[in-house]
């Protein structure tokens, strides 16, 4: 299970995985062999934040319709 207060990030060149705590920047390089070709984990996109909009059945959508 992660830790809530981190974000998963994934090497595309070694394929590590590993989390960074919020509010400390997106991570420079693996850690695990130096490559700076890192990405967010696909489990740990959008799970947090939606854009304001995104969602059809929002009250303040429908009422933004009507």
């Amino acid at each position: 299970m992660r830790n809530s207060d981190n974000r998963s990030f994934v090497c595309y060149d070694c394929k590590h995985t590993f989390d960074v705590p919020f509010g400390t920047g997106r991570p420079g390089k693996c850690p695990n062999c130096g490559s700076n070709n890192i990405h967010r984990s696909g489990s740990d996109k959008g799970a947090r934040r939606r854009r304001q909009g995104s969602n059809p059945n929002c009250v303040n959508n429908i009422q933004a319709r009507v």
